[in-house]
């Protein structure tokens, strides 16, 4: 599944929520995914990426993983 979320003044991509699952004899996996965008200084940055999900692949030990970042502050690496 894919959700994409537009900006209805300019259609432009604000955030997508991808959810994906797989199961099969020889692996499986199921992932989920948020990405929130919002305007700094007129541009359109990743401001919140979630993550959430496992792997499982014979013949190795499964993966599981989650984590949130946030970015709030774009001026890093600007002269101020």
């Amino acid at each position: 599944e894919l959700v994409t979320i537009f900006d209805k003044r300019n259609f432009e991509i604000l955030g997508r929520y991808v959810d994906m699952k797989y199961n099969h004899m020889l692996f499986d996996f199921d992932v989920q995914m948020n990405i929130e965008m919002n305007y700094v200084d007129e541009e359109k940055l990743p401001s919140k990426i979630t993550y959430q999900g496992n792997w499982d692949i014979p013949m190795k030990k499964e993966e599981r993983a989650s984590f949130l970042i946030l970015h709030k502050d774009y001026r890093l690496g600007k002269r101020q």
